[in-house]
């Protein structure tokens, strides 16, 4: 992480793209499980991964990994 990441604006997240949580309630697993198959899914390339600017709380912005299926 660069500290420009934090000086982009906030992106809408496409459609099919979701965090280790997402998943995680999606496949009903505990994140840290959901984490290690979405980790091992993109060293395969079976899974994209691309960090997305979002709001955390109120006036936050992070760049957060989210993940799709390829």
């Amino acid at each position: 992480m660069k500290p420009s990441d934090f000086a982009r604006p906030v992106e809408k997240v496409p459609r099919g793209w979701k965090t280790t949580l997402g998943w995680a309630t999606e496949w009903d697993l505990t994140r840290a499980y959901t984490y290690s198959l979405l980790a091992a899914g993109v060293r395969q390339k079976k899974v994209k991964m691309k960090k997305f600017v979002i709001r955390v709380g109120a006036s936050r912005r992070y760049p957060v990994p989210h993940y799709a299926e390829v």
